[in-house]
């Protein structure tokens, strides 16, 4: 796999609509979508900002009902404002979000709005290009506590300073077949990753080619899911003060060693699965004989039902506590990584028309319908427990997810933890393909080229 066919965001989440994901840009400019559901401040009375037009990055739509929502969106606006809504659709992979963020840095000149994912906000902050919210603000969107604690958190540096307003949240989770479960007389998901391997290991039967679980070591994408491990096995990716890459440790090995272990330890994987990518990975557990996945998102419903698993499936929070420990009440494992997709508001672009595409696009109206018809979890609490009573088997298990989700560290360098994990699998698997087997000794020495790698970006 190249470099760029590795930065290019998937649909579905993934590409943070990653919808995921990702990870390292700087600003540009935003579309504004941030407003909570019970706001505060005035809108705009009727063509108060008309012949004003607003101009909103992103990328293409997935679907058409994604574009059913952007044009519903804008025609409200225009209704509202008497401002017009130009989106532009360039936006198709984390360089070209790069590049127009280097350029509106350069320029002072490009798109209004830009809509990034979660990873993207630290780069963008540190290119100086975007606007930061204060509390009157924030006000003006119904106030930070509308929206879900740990997207606010990754809003920005800290608190005083923060530049994205989130649109929706997509947080990790596992996914599992119930057919197979109630199958294997499983009556419920694991929460911890010995009853994960345990319950793979009761549905595994590859003479029928059922397999427990599987995984995807050939796609940088794996970095959702080797982040996970790495937290739970007590490591991080970089020191508390973000001026160190920490990726080379023994927790690390120890995460590394478990993903693989799925393989060559358990063999609860699919054969020929450690060339998998993610892409293969969804689809895989779509037909059905698949009976649990890790580093799933919601926005893969549509995928599943699509498949042959129909409508045989069930999300919950990831387990955690690593293979062969005992839960601890002590432990602060995270239940999730938090991932959602926001705007930023470009330095040259007015504030007050920004703030009022924001306020409509987290809108009650505008949130539910984001949901219904792309199937994304509002951004804000009030609207998420409004949702949750049109799908509770979707909506529950994602909410217990996102309360229990942690951010990712908030530094540019974060993508690049993300690309340098994924080599770390990729050439593993590759080994693996070749030899059968990933000596300990070929783990670290991956893990340590890829903190050095890391290490690099932090400047």
């Amino acid at each position: 796999m190249s470099a760029s066919d590795a930065m290019k965001r998937l649909s579905g989440h993934d590409r943070l609509r990653l919808r995921r994901l990702s990870g390292l840009s700087i600003c540009l400019v935003i579309v504004l979508a941030l407003a909570a559901c019970n706001s505060g401040g005035k809108s705009a009375s009727a063509g108060s900002f008309a012949g004003k037009t607003l101009t909103v990055a992103m990328g293409p739509p997935d679907s058409p009902s994604e574009k059913k929502f952007n044009d519903e969106l804008a025609a409200a606006f225009k209704q509202q404002t008497g401002a017009t809504i130009k989106y532009d659709y360039n936006i198709t992979d984390t360089q070209t979000e790069l590049q127009t963020i280097d350029a509106a840095a350069v320029s002072n000149s490009g798109p209004d709005l830009m809509k990034i994912g979660d990873t993207i906000s630290a780069a963008a902050y540190k290119s100086g290009a975007f606007q930061t919210l204060d509390d009157s603000d924030w006000a003006k969107l119904g106030g930070k506590k509308a929206f879900y604690p740990v997207t606010m958190a990754n809003s920005g540096p800290d608190a005083s300073h923060t530049i994205t307003v989130p649109i929706y949240v997509d947080p990790t989770m596992m996914v599992y077949n119930t057919k197979l479960f109630a199958k294997a007389h499983i009556t419920h998901p694991p929460t911890t990753w010995t009853e994960y391997v345990e319950d793979a290991q009761k549905i595994n039967d590859p003479q029928h080619k059922v397999y427990g679980t599987d995984w995807f070591p050939d796609d940088t994408q794996v970095y959702k899911a080797m982040w996970y491990f790495g937290e739970d096995y007590g490591g991080s990716v970089f020191s508390p003060d973000l001026k160190k890459a920490t990726i080379n440790t023994q927790a690390w090995l120890d995460a590394v060693k478990f993903w693989f272990s799925l393989d060559t330890k358990y063999h609860v994987v699919p054969p020929d699965s450690d060339t998998n990518t993610q892409a293969k990975f969804a689809s895989d557990f779509a037909n059905g004989n698949i009976g649990e996945e890790v580093a799933a998102t919601a926005s893969y419903e549509g995928t599943y039902e699509a498949g042959k698993i129909g409508k045989d499936f069930r999300f919950a929070p990831l387990p955690t506590t690593p293979y062969g420990k005992v839960p601890s009440s002590s432990d602060a494992l995270p239940t999730s990584m938090d991932l959602y997709e926001g705007y930023i508001i470009a330095s040259y672009a007015s504030k007050p028309l920004a703030l009022e595409f924001l306020k409509l696009s987290d809108s009650p109206k505008f949130q539910k319908l984001q949901f219904q018809l792309e199937g994304y979890m509002p951004a804000t609490v009030a609207d998420g427990n409004v949702v949750k009573k049109l799908d509770p088997d979707l909506m529950t298990p994602q909410i217990a997810a996102e309360l229990g989700a942690k951010g990712v560290p908030y530094t540019p360098a974060w993508s690049t933890f993300q690309t340098a994990i994924g080599t770390v699998t990729i050439d593993a698997g590759a080994y693996l393909t070749k030899h059968g087997s990933v000596p300990d000794s070929m783990f670290q020495q991956l893990l340590n080229s890829a903190n050095t790698t890391v290490q690099g970006q932090l400047k």
